[in-house]
């Protein structure tokens, strides 16, 4: 029994070393990365959980130097790498004067580094090393850049091109940005843009230089985009069924293609819209907006051309109703007007009683009387019946809906 009570305390105990070691059970164990800006401007060290990324830092300054790049024990440190342990990343600064006027001096090891010979610190021996070790200089006859503007998107790379006359004097080219917190250069021309601004990059080589003004310009957005950012439609009272015009949505920039799409009309009685497919309803204009459940939008403007002819009661001037009741041997005063519209807008309302004509299965009688006509129902007309009656302007080849109306 006592070896028992004593293997389970020797089981416990393991299990709290266990979660000592892995934090108490809580969130993953913390990594600290430190940045060595070798004199430059500091830099904040940043802290993320063990087998995470960190974020690229805002790019340090450092006087009469061109910031390079981030190494981590002397090679070019990937931003987005998972993070395994405490790290320090070492700043690499570019001089641009190196090359044309280090390696000169022979006094201090510092200046004589400037060539490639001798150690830093080795006094005379660096000195005598740079002069004896200095690259042959090239006198440069031309420098520019093949053009005079360029741009790149922010988070991108570019590189333009540099003319140098002779050739050979490529490798001594140096370049160099107004501002780094825009946009950076590399030894080779390569630019990075860094945020949305307007710097000036420089080329130098010799006694000649050129400036190229650059435009980093902001990333595109995610959102969505319509086949169609206008389409025109026709409509008649003598159709049958409406015209259609499908709009299908592209999703951009990232936007999720699978995002569930939500179609609206400003205006249902001239345009609807359903599953994104758009039908005429009346004469107008309309606009149709598609957004998904991510809240981007877009739309599309609809304009439903087309001369209509519409009916109206004089007197109170409603329009003739579907389904309508009348009174044997009562006259009825109509007004017909034609509407049209065209993509500039609604077009002057025209009269057309003096020249419409009706039309009905039974003998009804439609005289006109100047700018309206007088609808009578006689004798002939069997009541307590529903008739389908249809009105036309046969100079316009325009003709109303039909209506059917009941007579009592």
């Amino acid at each position: 029994m006592k070896k028992n009570r004593v293997f389970a305390l020797l089981l416990v105990f393991a299990m709290v070393l266990c979660l000592a070691s892995c934090g108490g059970g809580k969130g993953g164990e913390i990594m600290t990365v430190t940045f060595d800006t070798d004199g430059g401007s500091a830099v904040e060290a940043q802290t993320t959980e063990k087998g995470n990324a960190i974020l690229k830092p805002e790019t340090p300054k450092k006087e009469g130097y061109i910031f390079d790049k981030w190494t981590l024990n002397g090679v070019e440190y990937e931003f987005g790498s998972a993070v395994t342990e405490n790290i320090t990343l070492k700043a690499v600064w570019v001089d641009p004067n190196a090359g044309n006027e280090g390696g000169s001096g022979g006094s201090g090891g510092s200046e004589g580094s400037g060539g490639s010979g001798g150690s830093e610190g080795s006094g005379s021996s660096g000195g005598s090393g740079g002069s004896e070790s200095k690259p042959e200089t090239v006198k440069v006859e031309s420098l520019s850049w093949e053009n005079n503007w360029y741009w790149v998107q922010e988070l991108c790379y570019c590189q333009p091109v540099v003319y140098i006359t002779p050739e050979s004097a490529r490798s001594q080219i140096v370049f160099s940005c107004s501002d780094t917190s825009i946009a950076t250069v590399d030894k080779d021309g390569l630019i990075y843009g860094i945020k949305p601004g307007n710097v000036t990059i420089t080329v130098k080589c010799g006694d000649k230089s050129d400036d190229l003004p650059l435009e980093v310009r902001p990333a595109p957005k995610p959102g969505i985009s319509l086949s169609d950012e206008k389409i025109v439609l026709h409509y008649s009272n003598n159709e049958t069924s409406n015209h259609l015009h499908p709009l299908t949505v592209s999703f951009n920039n990232g936007a999720d293609p699978n995002s569930a799409v939500t179609w609206t009309s400003s205006d249902v009685n001239v345009a609807g819209v359903a599953n994104g497919v758009v039908g005429a309803n009346e004469l107008g204009h309309a606009v149709i907006t598609a957004t998904t459940a991510e809240g981007y939008t877009a739309s599309c403007e609809v304009y439903i051309t087309g001369t209509a002819l519409r009916v109206y009661h004089r007197n109170t001037g409603q329009p003739l109703g579907y389904g309508e009741h009348f009174e044997q041997y009562y006259t009825y005063e109509l007004v017909l007007v034609e509407d049209s519209y065209y993509e500039s807008g609604l077009s002057k309302q025209v009269n057309v009683s003096d020249q419409v004509v009706i039309s009905a299965p039974w003998q009804i009688s439609y005289s006109k009387q100047g700018d309206f006509g007088i609808m009578y129902f006689d004798s002939s007309i069997a009541t307590g019946q529903d008739y389908t009656i249809q009105f036309s302007d046969p100079l316009n080849l325009v003709v109303s809906d039909l209506y059917k109306i009941y007579v009592d």
